[in-house]
């Protein structure tokens, strides 16, 4: 499977198919993060801002009110108390039209830009003992296994075993539990990505290679099969009567006058046994009245 997708990605970079690039438009969160950047700087005119902003080609259409919703957000004037817990970043002065930032809002803008959304971790802290100005981070946890989880539970993570003591909005808190077997946590991972095209020229080809007909076998192939290969039998057997057992020498010259034949498993030897006929089937031609006799034994 990863050598058919393999191929078709190979293919379609050859032909110059390659994914399609969307570029986002209005984006307002970014427009959020660049002008806390901004005004953290500099104080901004509020026109002359919405101006810059619009000579940007993902805010060429960006509409006048979008962008003041953004400024009365980032200025701590909500539509909803539903939006009361964020922080005011900027202040925004109507009389003059300027945007000042507020304290904190630099090192904001420095530790958390970017458009990358939370992976869904909260971080697993120990207990903070006295003295301790910052509790010690043990490890991570997967949002639905903090769903699941209750306070007192006790969860594996490492070679050690912890009890939950606290969970909160951002973070989980623990206490050693030794001699106790927690649960193992779980983690839900990405999942390999491919644009839509990729997938349908993927599938375009499955189907191809599945309509094609099965290969049948030739007559060359058939006649390979069903011949016997013979390999040069390399020991002779011989006996001096008929209940000693056999002496054996190996013989490397290919003009032995003992022949072979190769069963799937390995070379059988035609050597002289008395008792009996050639093969069972008598006295041997090559010996009137001899009771030498060939046999079939194992090289």
């Amino acid at each position: 499977m990863d050598v058919s997708r393999s191929a078709v990605a190979v293919q379609e970079a050859v032909a110059a198919r390659i994914e399609p690039l969307t570029v986002p438009r209005n984006a307002l969160d970014v427009l959020a993060q660049h002008t806390v950047s901004a005004a953290a700087m500099e104080d901004l005119q509020v026109d002359a801002w919405y101006d810059l902003v619009r000579s940007a080609h993902p805010y060429r259409a960006s509409p006048r009110s979008a962008f003041d919703q953004t400024i009365d957000l980032l200025a701590g004037r909500y539509p909803s108390t539903d939006f009361s817990e964020p922080r005011p970043r900027l202040v925004h002065d109507r009389e003059t039209g300027t945007l000042t930032a507020r304290p904190g809002a630099r090192r904001l803008a420095v530790t958390s830009g970017g458009t990358i959304p939370d992976r869904g971790l909260y971080p697993v802290h120990l207990v903070a003992a006295e003295g301790d100005s910052q509790p010690r981070r043990v490890g991570e946890l997967d949002e639905e296994m903090v769903y699941e989880s209750r306070r007192g539970d006790v969860i594996t993570l490492g070679t050690s075993a912890w009890r939950i003591e606290e969970i909160s909005a951002s973070r989980v808190t623990v206490s050693p539990a030794f001699g106790l077997t927690g649960r193992i946590p779980f983690w839900h991972g990405d999942g390999d990505g491919r644009p839509a095209s990729l997938g349908r020229a993927i599938s375009a080809a499955q189907s191809e290679l599945a309509a094609l007909p099965a290969p049948r076998p030739t007559n060359a192939s058939r006649g390979s099969a069903s011949m016997t290969t013979r390999a040069p039998c390399r020991s002779t057997c011989s006996t001096s009567s008929s209940r000693s057992p056999a002496r054996c020498r190996d013989r490397t010259s290919s003009s032995s006058s003992a022949s072979s034949t190769s069963s799937g498993t390995g070379a059988w030897c035609r050597t002289a046994r008395p008792g009996s006929g050639s093969l069972g089937r008598g006295p041997s031609p090559s010996a009137p009245g001899s009771r030498s006799a060939t046999a079939w034994t194992a090289r």
